[in-house]
């Protein structure tokens, strides 16, 4: 998906398997199709100590992570 990565690029075709375990939900499972990056991971770690944004984290095309941290 072309224009999703840092400053506009391409975010590359590599694809890692991200696992989140969390302790509310019981049962339920989230299935997110977001191509995120190191600098969501960056940001929404950033975002969830509330400190200011690094870098390229604080891009508006940057996307959080949250919808894999919030109870469905």
């Amino acid at each position: 998906m072309p224009g999703t990565g840092c400053c506009g690029a391409n975010p590359g075709g590599g694809h890692v398997v991200t696992i989140v375990i969390r302790n509310h939900g019981a049962g339920a499972h989230v299935v997110d199709n977001t191509a995120y990056n190191h600098y969501a991971l960056l940001r929404t770690m950033e975002a969830a100590f509330r400190l200011p944004c690094l870098a390229h984290a604080r891009d508006s095309v940057v996307p959080t992570m949250n919808p894999l941290f919030m109870e469905s």
